[in-house]
């Protein structure tokens, strides 16, 4: 048996009683509870525009691509989606946003975006191998350093202990409109195998691109030695990461 009502009622629960009559004349009452419920409330939904991830280049301009949410009960919602959180663009790191919406009946929904803020030559960061050579005379010699990226300036790299000499950390630039290395004259005092004195490096490279990274750097290494006559080294570096 199926029973039609067109009646509405609130929610909550009514006692109700049917009463039906037998083929041989008898009356069949029955009483039973019933239970009026709201519809289940469904959660709302925050999807991102664009990637959950976004690599940002360090000193640029980070512009949030965007969100939307919606809420089967309460359509768009949008407007009513809360952002936390910021990004850094002059300092290198990984940055979250999250995004979180709730819909009228308290259910939450929530999405992080990632935001990763790199130097753009970070790929040279790491331990290379170098050869450097005294453009004078053709020796050469090898010895190992780090190369690693600014955390604050794009396109700039510093070189731990140049020349072989310890204490010596140049810092370089690169100028992608001119596709080279620059390094501006700068001034140690470090640690040679013949000397403790100030040594004075100016120089320009370029970057090989290629399975394997490498960068050449001739430069000029200008001291004065301890006789006091000035000595002027012409050389060139190749760093290759291993």
């Amino acid at each position: 048996m199926k029973i039609t009502s067109v009646a509405t009622a609130d929610t909550g629960y009514f006692p109700m009683i049917l009463k039906g009559i037998t083929p041989s004349g008898g009356i069949i009452t029955r009483e039973f509870m019933l239970h009026v419920a709201k519809p289940m409330n469904t959660p709302p939904k925050v999807i991102l525009i664009g990637s959950p991830t976004f690599n940002v280049t360090l000193n640029s301009i980070y512009t949030d691509a965007g969100y939307t949410a919606g809420d089967e009960e309460d359509g768009d919602i949008t407007a009513q989606v809360i952002v936390s959180g910021s990004v850094n663009v002059d300092s290198v790191g990984l940055y979250y946003i999250s995004y979180v919406v709730t819909d009228s009946e308290g259910l939450k929904d929530s999405v992080v975006r990632i935001i990763n803020v790199r130097n753009s030559l970070n790929y040279l960061s790491g331990s290379h191998n170098v050869v450097t050579t005294d453009l004078s005379n053709g020796n050469t010699r090898t010895w190992i350093t780090t190369v690693a990226a600014s955390v604050s300036v794009n396109n700039q790299i510093k070189i731990f202990k140049i020349s072989d000499c310890f204490m010596a950390d140049p810092i370089l630039t690169y100028d992608p409109a001119l596709d080279s290395l620059f390094m501006p004259s700068q001034t140690f005092t470090c640690i040679t195998p013949n000397d403790t004195l100030p040594h004075t490096f100016v120089g320009k490279g370029k970057i090989i691109q290629g399975s394997i990274k490498r960068i050449i750097l001739d430069y000029t290494d200008s001291y004065i030695d301890n006789l006091g006559t000035p000595i002027l080294l012409n050389l060139r570096d190749e760093y290759q990461l291993f």
